[in-house]
């Protein structure tokens, strides 16, 4: 006579079913197996395989809505305010910057891997998109008195007429060292 099986197994592929995008394969196959198995607990594994389906299918489904829907006019012109709040932020960064250290920065990412958690900054450009994530365009002099910064705008390329350049008062922008590029 064997003993009662093992519930590990079961377990074990009802949680590998949280893995993003092949969660929802292996959690369909845990919630069948633990609607049909003899195991101890095999429902409740049955459940958080069906749960972490659920959510595979709810993150791809949301995810398809994003791509399909991300030519829309609306959202176009929300994410270029997004990028136009974002390029005024930087800008600002990289005026206390000066202010602090004497010179530019060589690069926008001395803001990502020393984070001032009083003033984050956050130099992603969300107009090109998320994935992969992509810099605002940070062109410093040679001296690093003066610089460029700009969105690549929708189709990721610099020096094209999407490109989005940061909108500043005249009383920021007359003490930054903020070069405008003719678009």
């Amino acid at each position: 006579m064997t003993g009662p099986k093992a519930k590990w197994p079961l377990f074990l592929l009802a949680w590998l079913s949280l893995i993003p995008v092949f969660g929802f394969f292996i959690g369909s196959i845990a919630a069948g197996w633990g609607l049909v198995s003899s195991r101890p607990r095999a429902l409740v594994a049955a459940g958080i395989g069906a749960g972490g389906a659920l959510l595979n299918l709810g993150a791809l489904i949301a995810l398809g809505i994003m791509t399909l829907g991300s030519d829309r006019p609306e959202l176009a012109e929300a994410r270029r305010a997004a990028t136009q709040r974002g390029l005024v932020e930087v800008v600002e960064a990289l005026e206390a910057y000066r202010r602090r250290e004497g010179a530019y920065p060589v690069s926008l990412r001395v803001f990502t891997e020393r984070v001032d958690f009083r003033h984050p900054v956050n130099p992603i450009d969300p107009s090109g998109g998320f994935f992969p994530p992509r810099l605002f365009e940070y062109r410093p002099a040679v001296d690093r008195q003066t610089y460029e910064l700009f969105s690549v705008g929708s189709d990721k390329k610099p020096g094209t007429a999407d490109d989005i350049f940061p909108e500043l008062p005249d009383s920021i922008r007359v003490q930054s060292g903020l070069r405008i590029k003719s678009p």
